[in-house]
């Protein structure tokens, strides 16, 4: 199995905790949110593939603007939180597991071979990093409604 395959595989398995995390959790705003970074983990996926076949490709996101909007309405909604506080080392498992794919596309940034390359790799980079991002004021919303409820 070569990088692009490796990557490819982690993305598609990342695609799949994802979904498991929108199972897992009954509140319509972290569903979506774990909606969109399944979404985007495939996105990053097929972006590789076609890496991979010498393609030349575009990456946008949209990602952090959605995710801010989704908990702008979360945190004005009278509604109350449906969130279960077991469910918040799932959240820091998905954090750990961004961490790595973090460094892992570091590395394959330092080993690209040529600019074009190295310039979807470093946006790939950007795009884990976002979603660690995102994870990680997941885990602090949930803390803070959970501490203030």
């Amino acid at each position: 199995m070569n990088v692009f395959e490796s990557a490819m595989k982690m993305e598609l398995d990342g695609k799949e905790y994802y979904e498991k995390l929108m199972e897992l959790t009954e509140d319509n705003g972290l569903k979506k949110i774990f909606e969109m970074l399944a979404e985007d983990e495939e996105r990053h996926n097929k972006i590789l593939s076609k890496i991979q076949d010498g393609c030349d490709i575009e990456i946008k996101s949209e990602i952090l603007k959605k995710a801010n909007n989704i908990f702008v309405n979360m945190l004005f909604s009278e509604n109350n939180y449906n969130v279960d506080m077991d469910h918040i080392k799932d959240y820091k498992y998905a954090c750990d597991l961004e961490e790595k794919s973090i460094k892992f596309y570091e590395e394959l940034f330092n080993k690209a071979r040529n600019e074009k390359e190295k310039e979807i790799l470093k946006r790939l980079f950007e795009e884990e990093k976002k979603h660690k991002l995102i994870l990680e004021n997941v885990i602090e919303f949930i803390d803070v409604e959970w501490k203030l409820g």
